[in-house]
């Protein structure tokens, strides 16, 4: 249980984007509707928070991740799924095996809409494949009210 002093005051409008686990999150409708863009850090290979974000909003998105890599994750799963089917494996696991190889060619999909941008860079302290929040802000700076 949270102290009292950090509960917050007041009734708020909660909502679910997307899953009951990560990934997905509690937020506040009206902040959703109010802001002008989603920055969103780590997406891997679930956008579905993202994806609720633009359906409730109609706004734009901009996902931020540097450890996507869709050649080595399909090349993986299509070795796992060929394992399981030679060794004979329940079709639960077989059929896991085949939605993992599905997920790379929804995100591509995911990120090839028009609302959608993707930056192949973390977010942290800087280097040549992170980026500061100070850069990714200065990206966007056009918009005001950014929902992170």
């Amino acid at each position: 249980m949270l102290p009292t002093k950090f509960k917050p005051k007041g009734t708020f409008n909660l909502i679910r984007l997307r899953k009951d686990n990560d990934g997905g999150y509690l937020v506040e409708k009206n902040s959703i509707i109010d802001s002008d863009k989603l920055i969103s850090a780590g997406i891997s290979w679930d956008f579905s928070f993202e994806k609720d974000y633009i359906n409730l909003s109609n706004k734009s998105v901009s996902c931020y991740d540097h450890t996507i890599n869709f050649t080595h994750y399909i090349v993986t799963w299509i070795l796992i799924f060929l394992l399981r089917v030679i060794k004979f494996s329940k079709f639960k696991k077989i059929y896991s095996a085949y939605l993992n190889i599905l997920k790379p060619i929804k995100l591509n999909s995911f990120f090839n809409k028009k609302n959608v941008s993707y930056f192949k860079y973390g977010v942290g302290l800087k280097n040549e494949r992170i980026l500061t929040m100070e850069e990714i802000f200065k990206q966007h700076s056009q918009f005001n009210q950014i929902f992170l």
